[in-house]
């Protein structure tokens, strides 16, 4: 498909064997598609708990003091300065965002080994790549909201943990449940994580349906969910940024 590669480095990789007839074959060449279809559902199923546990991690980091999130020049400067309290959040959160693209960076290095070890196009490995940072900025986002939404409501700290301790169950003990009935892994997978339909469920279903439908080929499928995913990004901005913040004493107290 377009990609180099000497029959001998490929041999040394483990990526094929010489046949009787001393032709170099690649093992991908044999897969059938029940092997591929098994491939997607694995692919398809650490997106969806990568994802889930880096919303899990962002909404228990919320819980964070404002000593960790602002620095001293904030409080010396943004904090006097005549602007609402979510516009010092909000700068602080796009810092965050520039930081996390460019933590990430370095996995750009790691696509010529995806394009040809798993014989991914150019375009998916991309797609694969932003949809990782999409992760991450939907993270710092439900941190930011997280911590703007307890600095006025205390009460609420406290359900914090328990809530994502028990997501982490029901999602476990689901996946465990329907193994119980049906006794295959792969079945499992299909009716769980690699589902269809859980490819509707809002940021987690949709970030793990663009990897999926970019490692397919379907560029549509997955541009439709990059939309919704972005368009999620910025309704959960819109929502930190009308939320009542009160967070200046912890902040200062802090730095």
């Amino acid at each position: 498909e377009g990609n180099f590669i000497y029959y001998e480095d490929a041999y040394e990789q483990g990526l094929g064997y010489y046949d009787e007839f001393g032709d170099f074959v690649f093992y991908h060449e044999e897969m059938t598609e029940e092997d591929i279809a098994q491939i997607m559902m694995v692919v398809e199923a650490i997106a969806a708990v990568v994802v889930l546990i880096i919303l899990v991690f962002g909404a228990r980091s919320g819980m964070k003091q404002g000593s960790d999130i602002f620095m001293m020049a904030d409080v010396n400067f943004l904090f006097t300065a005549p602007i609402k309290p979510q516009s010092v959040l909000l700068f602080r959160l796009t810092f965050q965002m520039l930081a996390v693209f460019a933590g990430t960076l370095y996995l750009l290095f790691q696509i010529p080994n995806l394009v040809i070890n798993l014989n991914l196009s150019l375009g998916a490995c991309f797609v694969i790549y932003f949809s990782l940072i999409l992760a991450l900025i939907v993270q710092k986002v439900v941190s930011v909201g997280m911590y703007t939404y307890t600095a006025t409501n205390e009460n609420v700290k406290k359900f914090v943990t328990p809530i994502a301790i028990g997501v982490g169950i029901v999602f476990v003990a689901a996946t465990m449940l329907v193994y119980y009935i049906t006794g295959d892994v792969w079945t499992t997978l299909e009716y769980t994580w690699a589902s269809a339909w859980s490819r509707y469920i809002p940021i987690i279903g949709w970030i793990k349906a663009i990897v999926f439908y970019a490692i397919s080929g379907n560029e549509v499928a997955a541009g439709v969910y990059f939309v919704l995913t972005l368009m999620s990004i910025v309704g959960l901005t819109y929502l930190v940024w009308h939320m009542k913040a009160d967070f200046y004493e912890d902040a200062m107290a802090g730095a």
